[in-house]
C-alpha cells in the first residue's frame, strides 16, 4: 500500500506518475511503446510544410489540429539546447546575405555556412551547401570551439522556467527526451558532407577535437538538466524547516552511497595518474595539422583527465552536504598524487613533474571552495552568525563538523608531511583568487 510520502514523489521526475493521474495522450503513446496488446495508434503530424499551404488556402485557425485532423494530444517532451541538424552554438553566426545572384542568394546561416537560398525564403526546399565554417584547426580553435563552450551563463539564462515546465509535462505523464545532434551530422554541419569523409583520414585529430567539444557540451548541458544540486536545495530546505530529520537523512545518504575511504580514492588516484603511457603522449605531442604540442603540454592534458573524475566526485558530495564524505575524496586525492610525486621512469609524469603538486592544491582549493559554500548555508541554519558559544557547545550529533575544520593536521603529518606548506597555503590561495 503507498503511502503519502510515495504518492508526493510520485511527480513524474523521483518517481512514475500512476497511470491514473497520466493524461489520456500520455497513456495511449506509453501503450503504443510498451506495445500493450490491443493499444491503437497515436496518431500525429510530420509534414508542417503542407500546413503553411493549407493555412494560406483558407483551413481554420481557430479550431485545435488535434480536431481538425483527429491528431492526439502531445504526449511526450523535449528538453532541447544541445542542437539538432546543426550544432548548437552559442552564439551562432550572424546571418548575412553574401551574394545577391539574381533568383538566388548566398547567405551565411547561423551555423556558419555558406547555403545557396532562392531569394527571400529559408525553408519548404532543399538548399545548396556551398561551404562550411571548420576548415583546419586553425579555423576551429578561432571561429568555432568557443561557441560550443557549455559554461557561459546566457546558455542557461532560461533554465529555470524550461525545467519548471519539463517537470509540469512529466506530471502528467509524458515522455521526457533528451534530443541532440547526432554525432555524423554535427561534424557534417561543421565540416561538409563531402570533405568530412577525406576528414576522416587527413585530420583525425581535429575530428577527435571536434567530438570531444561535442561530448563535453552535451555532458556539461545534460548534467544541468539533471541537477544535482537542485535535489539539494530541496533537502536542504527541508532540514532547515525540520532540523529533527537530520540525523535520518544523514544516515540514508551515507547508507545510499557506502563507505568512502580516501586510501581507496589514493589507490585509484595514483593507479589513474600512471596509466597514460608513451602511445598515449606519442598521441598528443608532436606536430599535427594544426601546429605542434610540446609533450609538457601533452602530458599535463592527460594527467589532468585523469583526475578531473576525482575531483568532480568531490565537489558533487560537497553540493550534497556530504562534508565527511568529500573531505575523504580530498584526502585520497592529495595523498594519490603525493605517491605519484617524482615517479622514476613513467614518461608522462617525467613530462609533467609539477603536476602532482598543482593538481592537489588545486584540489584543495575546490575542497575549501565547498566547504565555505556549506559552512555558510549550517550558519544560516543556526540563526545567521548567532554566539559562537551555542554553537561550540551544541551536542555534535551528525557526525564531525568538518567545516568548522582546516585540512586534518594529523593526516598532513602522518601521509603527506613534505606537502605541509602547500597543505598550509589552500586558504590563502582561496581568499586571493
Amino acid at each position: 500500500m503507498s503511502g503519502a510520502g510515495d504518492q508526493q514523489t510520485a511527480d513524474g521526475v523521483q518517481a512514475m506518475v500512476p497511470r491514473e493521474r497520466m493524461s489520456p495522450a500520455a497513456r495511449k503513446l506509453r501503450d503504443v511503446y510498451e506495445i500493450r496488446p490491443g493499444a491503437p495508434f497515436y496518431r500525429r503530424e510530420f509534414g508542417y510544410y503542407s500546413l503553411d499551404a493549407w493555412r494560406e488556402q483558407g483551413m481554420p485557425q481557430d479550431v485545435p489540429r488535434e480536431e481538425l485532423f483527429d491528431f492526439d494530444p502531445p504526449a511526450s517532451h523535449g528538453l532541447g539546447q544541445l542542437g539538432w541538424c546543426e550544432a548548437a552554438f552559442r552564439p551562432g553566426y550572424e546571418e548575412e546575405v553574401l551574394e545577391d545572384r539574381g533568383d538566388h542568394e548566398l547567405v551565411r546561416d547561423s551555423a556558419g555556412r555558406h547555403v545557396l537560398y532562392f531569394k527571400g525564403r529559408r525553408d519548404g526546399f532543399m538548399p545548396e551547401y556551398l561551404d562550411h565554417p571548420v576548415k583546419d584547426m586553425k579555423t576551429w580553435e578561432e571561429d568555432v570551439k568557443w561557441r560550443l563552450d557549455p559554461s557561459p551563463p546566457e546558455r542557461y539564462a532560461d533554465l529555470d522556467t524550461r525545467m519548471d515546465d519539463a517537470k509540469s509535462k512529466a506530471a502528467e505523464g509524458r515522455i521526457i527526451y533528451q534530443n541532440l545532434i547526432g554525432g555524423y551530422m554535427y561534424l557534417r554541419s561543421l565540416i561538409g558532407p563531402e570533405k568530412l569523409l577525406y576528414t576522416f583520414y587527413d585530420a583525425p585529430d581535429l575530428i577527435h577535437e571536434c567530438m570531444r567539444a561535442w561530448f563535453d557540451l552535451a555532458d556539461a548541458v545534460i548534467a544541468r538538466h539533471q541537477e544535482p544540486e537542485e535535489a539539494a536545495r530541496v533537502l536542504h530546505r527541508l532540514l532547515d524547516a525540520h532540523p529533527e530529520l537530520v540525523c535520518e537523512a544523514d544516515g540514508i545518504a551515507r547508507a545510499l552511497l557506502g563507505e568512502v575511504s580516501f586510501e581507496d580514492i589514493a589507490d585509484e588516484v595514483e593507479a589513474a595518474v600512471e596509466a597514460p603511457d608513451l602511445d598515449d603522449l606519442g598521441s598528443r605531442a608532436g606536430r599535427h595539422s594544426w601546429g605542434y604540442t610540446h609533450p609538457t603540454e601533452a602530458a599535463w592534458e592527460l594527467l589532468e583527465e585523469a583526475v578531473e573524475p576525482f575531483v568532480e566526485d568531490m565537489k558533487r558530495l560537497a553540493a550534497l552536504g556530504l562534508e565527511a564524505e568529500a573531505l575523504e575524496i580530498c584526502k585520497g586525492i592529495v595523498l594519490g598524487l603525493y605517491r605519484a610525486r617524482g615517479e622514476t621512469g613513467h614518461d608522462v609524469l617525467e613530462w609533467a613533474e609539477d603536476f602532482p603538486a598543482e593538481a592537489a592544491a588545486g584540489a584543495l582549493d575546490d575542497w575549501n571552495a565547498g566547504r565555505s559554500r556549506r559552512r555558510g548555508r549550517k550558519l544560516a541554519r543556526r540563526g545567521g552568525r548567532g554566539s559562537r558559544k551555542s554553537r561550540a557547545s551544541s551536542p555534535d550529533r551528525n557526525g564531525p563538523d568538518v567545516t568548522g575544520r582546516a585540512f586534518p593536521q594529523d593526516f598532513v603529518d602522518e601521509f603527506v608531511p613534505e606537502w605541509a606548506d602547500l597543505v598550509t597555503r589552500a586558504p590563502e590561495r582561496r581568499s586571493s583568487g
